[in-house]
């Protein structure tokens, strides 16, 4: 998955999803442009399950993922306007 901000472009890749604690701990795999963890609270899922739950845009995604799936698997893969896959143009900071 890719994350786009003015801080940074990350090419980001799920590894581990495991619990710490009361949290949710996301660590991104060693694919990934940039080592990441994201940590997310009770009250962050919670409120992340409710916009997906709240979304008709979700499940209409959903009902369709299987057709994305597979025009995504017969062609090249297209990043958001202005955007490549391209990995000299992911940001690195360091």
């Amino acid at each position: 998955m890719k994350v786009y901000s003015p801080l940074a472009n990350l090419d980001l890749h799920i590894g581990t999803i495991k619990r710490s604690g009361n949290n949710i701990s996301v660590i991104a795999s060693e694919e990934s442009s940039l080592p990441t963890e994201v940590i997310a609270t009770p009250s962050d899922v919670l409120r992340v399950m409710g916009a997906m739950l709240s979304s008709p845009s979700l499940w209409l995604y959903l009902l369709l993922l299987p057709f994305h799936w597979w025009q995504a698997k017969n062609a090249q893969d297209v990043d958001g306007p202005g955007q490549t896959t391209d990995a000299a143009n992911i940001n690195k900071p360091w």
